[in-house]
């Protein structure tokens, strides 16, 4: 979710609809350079994205237990 928003807009009026990704970008590759900033919220977005994944793991596992389990009462 970078290149749509980045390419027609650059951010927007007042940075409106800036998302994390245009974000990092900023503020690691154009003006001031703040490395340490991009690289911060680059591991925040990857804790982020492991997290949510972990719980979407974890429910599909569930309901397909669940569906198992239903499956073999039948028969």
């Amino acid at each position: 979710m970078f290149d749509i928003p980045y390419l027609l807009t650059g951010g927007g009026p007042n940075q409106a609809v800036e998302t994390i990704t245009t974000f990092i970008y900023k503020q690691g590759f154009t003006g001031g350079r703040n490395l340490n900033v991009a690289s911060t919220a680059s591991v925040v977005l990857l804790i982020m994205t492991v997290v949510f994944s972990l719980f979407v793991f974890s429910s599909l596992r569930d309901r397909s237990s669940k569906n198992i389990s239903t499956s073999k009462k039948g028969k």
